[in-house]
């Protein structure tokens, strides 16, 4: 016998519209069950939840029970209920009923029944409906969107500050205005004749105002309101910009000054993140993490607080392990910002001396990795063999042991020297090797500081190259593997 596991769901709108409520769908559940003789454990419920998305409370919870294994099918009253979009759909079907071992039914769609092969069949038949309604749906919404603000109404939801959303119209908040007036005035001409950047204004109104209950804290605040064109009476949708019925806090022409000195303003900030953005970082792909043995990369953000002085964009260096588990512990290396990692490395090159002599005793003073255990085993067994050898030797030599015994010894224990021989020196010649010269690197060294000079990032990462092998980056410090020594 089927044990059953009931999903019900309904929107706002379909329980006045459709008449599918709640208990009529649980009603017409239990009648099917008992009709097929299968056994309903319970019913999982969604009351003013939208098919379009997954994030319903019952229809997760559902997801979260399959594994206990408390039911084997899963029954709807029409396909629909379950969700209007044809990939959840699919995503559910396939992905955790089916892979899953649970069959899913539809009452109103009798034929959908994912145990049978037509069952499947019509799921994915059924599914393209349902998101073709739920696409006209969207494409009616957006049209109603367009035509109010071809109208010049606002399209709704949350008012912009300064105003207020009184039975379909904006409505100027006093209080608020005097705010988006003064921002736009502090912009354009600045404090007492003195300019202010966007950082400085929004100090200026942290100290002074509140914005809707909230202190000034978000500076990406006073860009979208310098920006945004319903306080010179317009109203934007999609990209376009449509004359509106509300009245304009900001003359046009004061608001047109405010785009043309924002596009000014970050015109060179927005230059040089692209440059900063499109440059390669100067030591990805040498360092190495000290405590997982992982890749350190090159992880940047965009700097979205605007102010005159501010970086385009931030970044670090950090261990690519971070978050994967390593020895079943998580890495919990460091992180290292790029400009102060790199900058540390070309001090740590500079300081180098131009004395041969000096740039060998570097290689003294370096940390030995150990040898790996099956070399040290290697050896230990050579040494061990060769000890055999003598022994045998000497009781020929002294017990008159019979020769032809002693003889075939010796050739076995050849032969295990010679297995042994090979994995040492197959080691020995992978072992790692200076990858320059101590004299190419004073010829580096030399011109190092016209390269940094230079500017030219591809000839500086060049020079670090020659210079260093790799970098091991520790929680708090770096070591690095000169390729000269």
């Amino acid at each position: 016998m089927k044990k059953v596991a009931g999903y019900v769901r309904v929107s706002t709108q379909e329980q006045a519209d459709e008449g599918y409520s709640i208990s009529e769908q649980q009603d017409r559940l239990k009648k099917y069950c008992d009709a097929q003789g299968w056994t309903l454990v319970h019913v999982y419920t969604d009351p003013g939840y939208s098919g379009a998305k997954l994030d319903r409370p019952a229809l997760q919870q559902l997801l979260s029970d399959i594994p206990s294994g408390a039911f084997d099918t899963v029954l709807v009253f029409k396909l629909d209920r379950l969700s209007r979009s044809q990939k959840d759909t699919m995503y559910l079907l396939e992905d955790q009923f089916i892979k899953n071992n649970i069959d899913f039914c539809s009452i109103m769609e009798s034929s959908l029944n994912t145990s049978t092969p037509l069952g499947k069949a019509m799921i994915g038949i059924l599914s393209v409906f349902a998101q073709l309604e739920r696409n006209n749906i969207t494409e009616r919404m957006t049209m109603g969107r367009i035509g109010r603000a071809k109208s010049g109404k606002h399209s709704g939801g949350v008012a912009p500050f300064g105003y207020d959303y009184v039975d379909g119209e904006l409505v100027i908040n006093d209080s608020e205005a005097v705010q988006a007036r003064l921002i736009f005035d502090l912009f354009l001409h600045g404090l007492n004749g003195k300019e202010m950047s966007l950082n400085q204004i929004l100090s200026y109104l942290h100290e002074r105002y509140m914005i809707r209950g909230s202190e000034w804290i978000h500076a990406s605040t006073i860009p979208r309101i310098l920006q945004n064109p319903v306080y010179c009476g317009m109203i934007k949708f999609s990209g376009k910009h449509y004359p509106g019925t509300h009245e304009a806090i900001i003359p046009a022409e004061e608001w047109e000054r405010a785009q043309a000195k924002y596009q000014a303003y970050t015109s060179s900030f927005s230059e040089t993140a692209a440059n900063f953005k499109k440059s390669a970082h100067l030591l990805t792909g040498i360092i190495k993490c000290g405590l997982c043995g992982g890749n350190f990369g090159a992880t940047t953000w965009k700097n979205r607080h605007i102010t005159a002085t501010s970086q385009p964009y931030y970044g670090y260096y950090g261990c690519r392990q971070r978050f994967a588990k390593v020895n079943k512990i998580k890495c919990g290396n460091s992180h290292y910002g790029i400009r102060q990692l790199e900058d540390q490395i070309i001090k740590e090159i500079r300081s180098l001396s131009l004395d041969p002599e000096e740039l060998k005793a570097i290689g003294s003073n370096k940390k030995e990795s150990p040898e790996p255990p099956a070399y040290t085993a290697a050896v230990k067994h050579l040494a061990e063999i060769d000890k055999q050898v003598s022994k045998l030797i000497d009781l020929y030599q002294v017990e008159g042991i019979d020769i032809a015994m002693v003889s075939a010894r010796i050739k076995t224990l050849n032969e295990d020297r010679d297995r042994t021989n090979v994995i040492i020196s197959e080691y020995e010649k992978s072992k790692p090797q200076p990858s320059s010269s101590v004299d190419d690197a004073i010829k580096v060294l030399k011109d190092f500081d016209d390269v940094v000079a230079s500017g030219d990032t591809e000839l500086l990462r060049t020079a670090i190259r020659s210079l260093i092998d790799s970098i091991v980056a520790y929680p708090d410090h770096v070591e690095i593997h000169w390729s000269f020594t």
